[in-house]
């Protein structure tokens, strides 16, 4: 009985020794679902945070002075990253436990408006590309690329005057792209997240000079398109390993609503920009400053 017992017991230790520890899959393609399915409401609420100019409307380019301006801008937005935290902790990826589940994603971008010529309008359009580490960066990474390109047409409804604000009403086009990347280094393991939106917007604006200050508010709705992608692989040992990929496509127009605000401190053509937003639909605040030269 003793013998049985202790052949019993080797047995046990042979093959706990020789186990390994495979990674659920199940839990890894949830995580990445999740994330490349709030990145369709994300994403698109990102696009509003550049290209914002404290004037409802700037006036005609050709006028005394004419009217343009040049700037640069910097902010940040809540992103909810707990689903490929999920994912890649699953896969072996441990260092995205030193991250909160709601990243502050930091943007930056330049921009530049211009008056219309003969009929009353401006366009502003801005350009932004980061390729960033969240976090940190070593052994185990997780980083992300963002580029982004915004396009703005106001007319105005009312311009400003010793009573009147001014009032403008604005159509946009903005596109979005990037990825997320997080691997374990020296073997093939990663997540790879690919991201694209179409973001079509609609805006009202009132502003207000009054002194060095131009207090504004607005209201804007977004309807947008994405297609995300995610793609991951694991490398357990000499002879297994795995990898799965899938997508996140709507086929019909996701709509965001925003409610902004913010002011510009005047000196002179010198505008520093300071503003927030709030999303509706996500209940996502983000907010952002600025530095414009405009005449």
């Amino acid at each position: 009985m003793k013998k049985i017992l202790s052949l019993s017991l080797l047995l046990c230790l042979c093959f706990s020794a020789f186990a390994i520890d495979l990674p659920d899959t199940e839990i890894v393609n949830e995580g990445l679902q999740e994330f490349v399915t709030g990145l369709a409401d994300s994403v698109p609420a990102a696009s509003t945070m550049s290209n914002l100019w404290s004037d409802a409307y700037v006036g005609q380019l050709l006028g005394i002075p004419p009217h343009f301006g040049v700037g640069a801008s910097a902010g940040a937005a809540k992103m909810d990253i707990s689903g490929i935290k999920k994912a890649a902790k699953e896969l072996g990826i441990n260092a995205v436990d030193k991250l909160n589940d709601d990243f502050i994603l930091p943007v930056a971008s330049i921009e530049a408006v211009v008056g219309g010529v003969f009929i009353p309008f401006d366009i502003s359009g801005s350009f932004m590309v980061m390729d960033e580490p969240i976090g940190f960066s070593g052994e185990n990474s997780l980083q992300y690329k963002i580029q982004s390109f915004n396009l703005k047409l106001r007319v105005p409804l009312l311009k400003q005057n010793i009573v009147l604000p001014n009032l403008s009403l604005g159509v946009g086009f903005a596109r979005l792209s990037g990825e997320f990347f997080a691997e374990v280094q020296d073997i093939n393991t990663h997540i790879n997240v690919k991201y694209s939106s179409d973001v079509y917007s609609a805006d009202v604006q009132l502003s207000k000079s009054v002194i060095f200050l131009t207090p504004y508010v607005g209201a804007r709705i977004l309807a947008s398109k994405s297609n995300n992608l995610w793609d991951y692989a694991y490398t357990v040992s000499s002879d297994i390993s795995g990898r799965d990929e899938g997508n996140y496509a709507n086929e019909e127009y996701n709509i965001n609503y925003q409610l902004f605000a913010g002011t510009s401190f005047n000196i002179l053509v010198l505008k520093l920009n300071v503003n927030a937003a709030y999303d509706v639909k996500t209940k996502v605040w983000s907010a952002g400053a600025g530095v414009q030269i405009k005449l």
